[in-house]
Parts: C-alpha cells; sequence; structure tokens
C-alpha cells in the first residue's frame, strides 16, 4: 500500500514567521509594527507629547529631572529614581537628550513618542508588550527609564490605547498577549518541536543540519537572516511529525537502495 502523502504546509496559516506573529498581535492591540530586527518588533508611535513647563514639572515630581550641562545645545532629562543594575560591562540608561531646533539658536527640540516594543516570550506562551519612551535625540535603553516616563505621560493623557493603559497600571510595566488571544493556543517554535521528533538522536540532529530531507525546515530560524523564526500553529503539529517521519523513512530507502 503506498505511504499517504501528507499535504504541503500553508504559509501563514499552518506555519507563522515571528513577523506574522508581531503583526497579528499589533493589530490586536490597535497598533502598527514601525520597525523589527531578529529579536524584537517596534510600534509606530501612536502619541508625541511636547515636554512644556507644564509636563516638566509633573516629570519633576515623579523624578525625572533636568540635569544641567556645561553645554548650552543639550537639554538632558534624566531619571533620578533608583535603577536595575545595568549588566556587566554596560553603562546605565536612563536619560534623554534634546538638541535645539536649529543649530546654535533656536528652542530645544523637546518631544517625547511613545512606542511599545514586541519581544516573543515562550515562557509566557506569548509576546510581551513593554513601553518605549523616545526623545529626539538620545534615549534610555534600560527598562524603568522608558516605563516612567511612559507611565507619567499616559497618566497625563485620557486619550491613550487600551494597553497603553494596561502597560501604564501594571506593576512591573509589561503585559502578555497570549498565543490564546490570537487564536494560536498551543502554537510552537518549529526548531523546539524538532527537538521533541528527534528525541534526543544525534544521528537526526545532524541529518537535518547536514541535509535539506525535513521540509519545512527546523532549522530555518536558525539560519534565516531577520525577523523570520518560524511557529507551527497545534493542529498542525501532529500532521508536521508524521511529515517529517515520512522524510526520514524516504531518506533511509535512498541510502538502502545505494
Amino acid at each position: 500500500m503506498p505511504k499517504q502523502v501528507e499535504p504541503d504546509f500553508i504559509p501563514g496559516q499552518d506555519i507563522l514567521t515571528q513577523s506574522e506573529l508581531m503583526q497579528r498581535a499589533a493589530a490586536l492591540i490597535g497598533l502598527e509594527i514601525g520597525q523589527e530586527d531578529k529579536t524584537r518588533s517596534i510600534t509606530k508611535a501612536f502619541a508625541t507629547f511636547e515636554l512644556d513647563q507644564a509636563k516638566l514639572k509633573a516629570l519633576e515630581e515623579r523624578g525625572i529631572k533636568r540635569q544641567e550641562r556645561p553645554d548650552c545645545d543639550v537639554f538632558t532629562l534624566i531619571d533620578t529614581n533608583p535603577q536595575d543594575p545595568p549588566p556587566h560591562g554596560f553603562a546605565l540608561s536612563n536619560y534623554w537628550n534634546f538638541s535645539r531646533t536649529e543649530r546654535d539658536k533656536g528652542p530645544f527640540d523637546l518631544k517625547i513618542e511613545l512606542k511599545v516594543q514586541l519581544v516573543v516570550d515562550q515562557s509566557k506562551r506569548g509576546i510581551v508588550c513593554t513601553p518605549l519612551a523616545s526623545g529626539t535625540l538620545v534615549s534610555p535603553c534600560d527598562h524603568l527609564p522608558n516605563f516612567r516616563m511612559f507611565k507619567a505621560l499616559v497618566e497625563l493623557s485620557p486619550d491613550m490605547p487600551d494597553v497603553a493603559k494596561r502597560i501604564a497600571a501594571n506593576e512591573l510595566g509589561r503585559v502578555v498577549i497570549s498565543w490564546t488571544d490570537l487564536g494560536l493556543g498551543g502554537l510552537r517554535e518549529i526548531g523546539d518541536l524538532f527537538r521533541e521528533f528527534a528525541r534526543g538522536n544525534q544521528a537526526i540532529h545532524e541529518l537535518s543540519s547536514k541535509t535539506s530531507i525535513f521540509q519545512p525546515s527546523p532549522l530555518h530560524s536558525a539560519y534565516a537572516p531577520g525577523n523570520t523564526e518560524q511557529y507551527v500553529v497545534e493542529p498542525a503539529q501532529p500532521r508536521l511529525f508524521r511529515l517529517w517521519h515520512q522524510q526520514l523513512d524516504n531518506y533511509r530507502d535512498k541510502i538502502y537502495l545505494l
């Protein structure tokens, strides 16, 4: 009896790239992706704030204060609250620099754009949303100053997206969009599924790295540039295992014929 041939996997339906997941998550929270790389996506700015005197005073009351500088062409705000210690070898990143609107003259360009950063976290079974508060020249990399500026500005404005309010209200400044929220409960990364399929058999792992017998490839994520890691929806996972078994059997048959 001939072996049953499994149907092809449909991109965007059976298998989703990380980029596609980010797009779905952004659409769910009513935002648009503005930029992405291999590890994260960042939404387009959903709000821009001019830091007038009233807002600067409100920020100062929250510990985000102007730092006087010897040069008069840069305006610096620094988060003076306690910070998380930076990783070894990195400097603390807790300040915003703003330049003048025109060289050597003009007012300072005191604008803050609010964005949301999206990162896949398989341990949380979804995508983690964290806040970004970007200035016009130099902005912090560390989470806490971004969160404090973000929280302050969101709380100063009633007309904010729901996700921004949820992030601002969260003690850690993080919100998780679960796979279930996206209608993708049980989603798994293809590399994790292949490790489960191989069950510790090193020969199978070596085959996957030296040949192209396994399609969809479990190594796509490791070698493809950009935000292209692949995830398999739960209903397609048993079919994927059957397909890989078929491909392995076909490879063994070819070797036997040699």
